[in-house]
């Protein structure tokens, strides 16, 4: 799945070292003022963040795909309204057990405590959406994070949260029938043995010109538990979006394209989200 990949690749991507000074936006992450910019933070509107899933604003990839990426930034070496600038008498603490926090916590200790510096903004720090059972709720990351200078320390602790897709889309461009998802559908779905003619799979026939005929209309298989195969500007509530994540489904239902990755090619986490765009965004026939 998406996540497990994206996660992966941010512990390797966040170690990196940005040496910059702390941008415009920065803002501390709370406690005594005359400790409080030890470390400070950007990317984010504040210490609690909300972002709709997919929304282009907050969400650095703007898929609707069940989790959100934060371009959270933590900054060292910097000043603020009623504390100095102080080198740090050792790397930053970052509590968490994902791989965004540890990630995290490996590119602050890289920055040193002297310089003004700040971890990258990409690739983000990951919140995925909760998924239980075919029910699907936010999903919340506390970061805390404990700095020390000077025999003084600096608690801060922020909070994301990842919201639901807003149904109708989030304003990002939502991706063509014809020239984007099409070719998709062309090469690993609409392809011998599965979503071909009448008798493809669930009756679902995703050949080029009878894509529309699944909007709208329940899906066939009764594992789908009477859920549209598309309905449009709801990727939550739409059968074939949740094949594609391989989440929500029912017991011994399976993740789209079927026998990925031994038998068939996975779709990338780049088509999964071309294919989620253009349902979040009202699955236009165009």
């Amino acid at each position: 799945m998406r996540r497990v990949g994206v996660l992966a690749f941010v512990l390797v991507a966040f170690a990196g070292r940005a040496r910059a000074a702390c941008p415009p936006d920065c803002f501390a992450g709370g406690g005594p003022a005359a400790t409080d910019c030890f470390v400070q933070f950007g990317g984010v509107a504040g210490k609690v963040t909300t972002c709709h899933d997919g929304d282009p604003a907050c969400d650095a990839d703007g898929a609707p795909d069940l989790v959100c990426t934060f371009p959270l930034t933590a900054c060292v070496g910097g000043a603020s309204t009623g504390c100095t600038a102080t080198p740090l008498t050792g790397p930053p603490v970052v509590k968490g057990k994902s791989a965004s926090a540890q990630a995290l916590g490996a590119a602050l200790a890289g920055l040193g405590g002297g310089a003004a510096a700040c971890t990258p903004a990409t690739p983000g720090f990951a919140v995925p959406i909760k998924v239980v059972g075919r029910s699907f709720k936010p999903g919340k990351a506390t970061v805390s994070v404990t700095a020390a200078a000077g025999g003084k320390k600096d608690r801060d602790k922020l909070k994301l949260v990842c919201a639901l897709p807003v149904v109708g889309g989030n304003g990002a461009a939502v991706p063509s029938l014809a020239n984007d998802v099409q070719p998709i559908f062309d090469a690993k779905c609409a392809t011998p043995g599965c979503h071909v003619g009448t008798s493809g799979g669930g009756n679902l026939n995703l050949e080029r010109g009878n894509v529309m005929q699944a909007v709208g209309r329940p899906a066939v298989s009764t594992l789908a538990k009477g859920l549209p195969e598309v309905r449009p500007g709801d990727v939550l509530q739409s059968y074939m979006a949740r094949k594609i994540l391989g989440v929500g489904l029912q017991k011994f239902d399976s993740p789209m394209p079927q026998g990925c990755p031994g038998v068939t090619p996975c779709l990338t986490a780049e088509e999964r989200a071309i294919v989620l765009r253009w349902i979040q965004g009202g699955a236009p026939d165009d």
